[in-house]
C-alpha cells in the first residue's frame, strides 16, 4: 500500500478479475483507478474515482491518463479523498452483506 500512496492513479487493463483486490487496495491508498471492464468495479466512474473502458479502447485509456496528468494538485487531492471514502464504504457494504454479523451476534 505504501508504494501506491506515492501515486495518484492506478492503471489496470486486466482481461479478467473475479473481484480485483488490487483495485480495492489502490482506492484505499487514494488512487483513482483506470481499469478495464473485465472487473466487477463498474461503478467507479459514477462515484468519481476513476474510469472503466474496454481493453481495446487504448485511446480512451490514454485520454483518461492525460486528464489526470493535467489535473491540479487540489483536484488530485479531492479525487484521492473521494477514492478513500469510496473504498471504506465499499468494504463496509461487502462486510454488511455477508451474514457474518448474524453469526457473531449475541442473544
Amino acid at each position: 500500500m505504501q508504494a501506491l500512496k506515492k501515486h495518484h492513479v492506478f492503471l489496470f487493463t486486466t482481461l479478467g478479475e473475479n473481484y480485483g483486490h488490487v483495485i480495492q487496495e489502490a482506492l484505499s491508498a487514494g488512487c483513482a483507478c483506470i481499469i478495464s471492464d473485465h472487473t466487477p468495479w463498474g461503478d467507479i466512474e459514477k462515484n468519481g474515482v476513476g474510469y472503466v473502458f474496454k481493453v481495446d479502447e487504448q485511446d480512451k485509456f490514454a485520454k483518461a491518463i492525460d486528464d489526470y496528468a493535467k489535473m491540479s494538485e487540489a483536484g488530485l487531492q479531492a479525487v484521492a479523498d473521494k477514492a478513500l471514502k469510496y473504498a471504506i464504504n465499499n468494504s463496509n457494504e461487502k462486510v454488511k452483506n455477508t451474514g457474518y454479523r448474524k453469526i457473531f451476534e449475541l442473544g
